[in-house]
């Protein structure tokens, strides 16, 4: 859950939780944000980006990004549903939501 107001200019909310399951054992992961400083408890817990298949971006892509406890079992769970992909780092997954979304999941963010 994030609280506050967005930053400015694409940076992240002043604090933000998002806790979520590993894939793959159901573990709990945790990525939090104060001031745009990122944590993840786990601290190597990876997301892994991949696709299912030729298509749309939400019915191939979305259904398949998650957050894991680490980058083994990203790699284990890419196995197990066959699926094209790589995992990035706490840093990477940051720096490619910023690029992906910028400021459209904030509150200010005209809507069209």
């Amino acid at each position: 859950m994030c609280r506050g107001r967005p930053g400015h200019g694409g940076h992240a909310w002043p604090r933000c939780r998002h806790p979520s399951l590993d894939a793959l054992t159901g573990e709990e992961v945790t990525a939090v944000s104060r001031s745009g400083h990122w944590t993840w408890q786990p601290a190597d817990a990876v997301v892994f980006v991949g696709s299912s298949g030729q298509g749309r971006l939400t019915e191939t892509c979305c259904p398949v990004i998650n957050l894991l406890t680490t980058s083994d079992h990203a790699l284990a769970y890419q196995r197990k549903h066959g699926l094209d992909g790589f995992v990035l780092t706490l840093s990477e997954a940051v720096e490619a939501g910023t690029l992906a979304f910028g400021d459209l999941l904030h509150p200010s963010a005209p809507t069209t």
